[in-house]
């Protein structure tokens, strides 16, 4: 990864704070958001009568699946595209031109695949329930999400992105579903 521009696992240039804390900190604030969204909205409350269950896992199962599912996604997502794809680009067919750009490029890009590929179903699965501002509340928060976790990825590493995704997951999905499953009934 290091010759597509990202900093090694332990780079010795980057603190423990911006490598752990940092993107840490930045995912709970987007899980804290995500939780604000939803109260606004209902949306989870529309989906769960709809489907006649939850969105997420029970507690305590989700601390294991929403761990796995921070790495995979982000794994899916950003760090196995993004290098591999700034490495073809900048480093083999532009000779070591335009790295910064095509990052930036590819960040763009591949932020808008979450939303679009679960906030669509998504919509589908509430019936016409979850209305347009919903869904644009949501779409813009899970894009400004993604952008934030490759931001990450670049400048802090790959813990950076999956901590990002981790520090959203233990607020929106283990916390706020522990609340759901537990403090609401």
């Amino acid at each position: 990864m290091q010759q597509s521009g990202f900093p090694a696992a332990w780079d010795s240039r980057i603190s423990v704070k911006q490598r752990l804390l940092l993107p840490m900190f930045v995912g709970v604030a987007f899980g804290t958001c995500a939780i604000l969204i939803d109260q606004i909205t209902g949306a989870t409350s529309i989906l769960a009568a709809k489907v006649g269950s939850d969105f997420n896992v029970g507690f305590p199962g989700s601390l294991f699946v929403y761990t796995g599912g921070a790495i995979k996604l982000e794994s899916v997502f950003r760090i196995i595209p993004i290098p591999i794809i700034l490495w073809l680009g900048s480093s083999v067919f532009l000779k070591g031109r335009a790295q910064n750009k095509i990052f930036w490029i590819l960040a763009v890009l591949t932020s808008a695949v979450e939303p679009i590929i679960q906030g669509i179903p998504l919509m589908q699965l509430a019936g016409g329930e979850i209305g347009g501002f919903s869904f644009a509340a949501y779409a813009i928060h899970a894009y400004a999400f993604n952008f934030a976790s490759a931001v990450c990825f670049r400048f802090y590493g790959l813990l950076g992105a999956v901590l990002v995704r981790f520090g959203n997951y233990i607020i929106w999905h283990i916390g706020f579903g522990f609340y759901l499953q537990y403090l609401t009934r």
